[in-house]
């Protein structure tokens, strides 16, 4: 049975600075009569921390809105139209104003945050109410102002064997495969890795590489920090055999593969998304009014003596987790860069409203003579639910705990394929006044125009 009113788009998923398409379809069982249908879109940023006394922040905005042109479309030149019943689909094409972040969700037992985005579908009509609203899925691009990054990651430091005997001075160095900072969600990081043990006198026998995230939760009038939440994503240890008196180099991977399988329980959690096989894809890099997410990669150095930790050699390596290689957007980036914002100032940019659109459909009213029909047509409001279930907490590991950590994970993975993106359905949190008011009797509409050739068309 067909919803009377339903968005659908072309693609599972977007990039923000893409062509978005799709259609509107509206499904009645009885005539009526409406002037026009309105696309909303809707940014919603929100997170929170569940204590005694909770706290959080949240952000909304108004990205566009637009009006489809269903008299346009039909080709009827009447201020309303009478609609037979009937399905009837109209297609819509935008590109947003603004760069804006991905989609983000952390569903933690305790912390909560997300970044949503709201497509909202609204009739204009003096005799009718109708509305819906579904989610849509922003991916993120990769950034492309790399220049200021490090191609090398040097540690060079005096080794005191158990804190007291010093044994000499080794140097670690560590760098990413063609200094690309930019890593795909789902793929592999793959690095270099330099020991120069020359003027050392204990063996330099392996080296343990944490992927760290860290995610700051902000207010959004001040821009200050909360609270910080710090996970270990991966974490392998590899073997470097390199004696006293040598230099050697190596090269690394590791694999991005179910990074946070065990971070979430998600069987509780009613996210608005369905089909999510990993969460991690709702967990790339990305700096927001309100919520920061970064990564980095950590290598350190390990002997066959122990070592404080103080005294091993360690280099910290920022990442930037996305969507895309650079390699697959830079023939879409040199085409299309001059007509859209960089997404590395997105913060500095907080107009995203569509000016003329948002006051014409202010000024709806003002503007359509409804031949003395006084109706108000109700604004509808986004209902913005924060999912505050129960899931597993985060064990957050400090630092100074590769004092006691073995972990047994082998070098030489296989490398693996980014699992198929989710779909986005009917949100569960958002909007779904989905069924028609009548509030004049049949027999009173106006016969304006009886579209028979329209319907059911696709």
């Amino acid at each position: 049975m067909n919803r009377f009113l339903e968005i659908s788009f072309n693609k599972s998923s977007y990039f923000p600075d893409e062509l978005i398409t799709g259609y509107v379809q509206l499904s009645s069982s009885t005539q009526i009569i409406i002037n026009e249908i309105t696309l909303s879109i809707y940014l919603l940023e929100n997170w929170i921390e569940l204590t005694s006394v909770p706290t959080g922040d949240s952000n909304k905005k108004l990205l566009l809105s637009i009006n489809l042109d269903i008299k346009k479309k039909l080709n009827i030149h009447t201020n309303l139209v009478n609609l037979i019943p009937g399905i009837f689909k109209f297609p819509f094409e935008f590109k947003l104003p603004v760069m804006v972040n991905p989609c983000f969700e952390f569903p933690a037992k305790e912390k909560k945050g997300y970044i949503r985005y709201s497509v909202d579908a609204q009739i204009l009509s003096p005799y009718i109410q109708g509305a819906t609203s579904t989610y849509i899925i922003f991916k993120s691009r990769p950034k492309m102002n790399n220049k200021d990054n490090k191609p090398l990651y040097t540690s060079s430091i005096d080794i005191y064997k158990w804190g007291m005997i010093s044994e000499g001075n080794t140097t670690l160095s560590a760098s990413l495969y063609n200094n690309e900072t930019n890593i795909k969600y789902g793929e592999v990081i793959n690095f270099n890795v330099d020991i120069d043990n020359k003027n050392g006198k204990l063996v330099a026998n392996e080296i343990k590489v944490v992927l760290m995230r860290k995610i700051d939760f902000k207010k959004i009038s001040s821009n200050e920090i909360k609270d910080s939440i710090n996970n270990d994503c991966a974490v392998q240890k590899f073997k470097t055999l390199v004696n006293p008196g040598e230099k050697k180099t190596f090269n690394f991977f590791i694999a991005l593969k179910d990074m946070d399988k065990n971070t979430f329980d998600l069987k509780n959690e009613k996210l608005p998304y369905t089909n999510i096989n990993d969460i991690s894809f709702f967990l790339p890099s990305l700096n927001s009014p309100i919520i920061d997410c970064t990564y980095t990669l950590r290598v350190t150095l390990y002997f066959d003596s122990f070592v404080q930790y103080k005294h091993r050699p360690r280099v910290y390596i920022p990442i930037n987790i996305c969507h895309q290689k650079v390699e697959e957007y830079m023939p879409y980036y040199l085409n299309n860069n001059n007509n859209y914002q960089n997404y590395n100032n997105y913060q500095n940019n907080n107009n995203y409203q569509n000016n003329n659109n948002y006051q014409n459909n202010n000024n709806y009213q003002n503007n359509n003579n409804y031949q003395n029909n006084n109706n108000n047509i109700n604004n509808i409001n986004i209902i913005n639910n924060n999912n505050q279930d129960n899931i597993n907490e985060i064990d957050n590991e400090l630092p100074d705990r590769e004092d006691v950590e073995h972990l047994n994970n082998n070098n030489g993975q296989e490398n693996i394929d980014a699992p198929p993106l989710c779909e986005a359905p009917a949100p569960i949190l958002g909007l779904n006044n989905n069924i028609p008011n009548n509030q004049n009797n049949q027999n009173n509409y106006i016969n304006i125009n009886n579209i028979n050739d329209y319907n059911n068309q696709p």
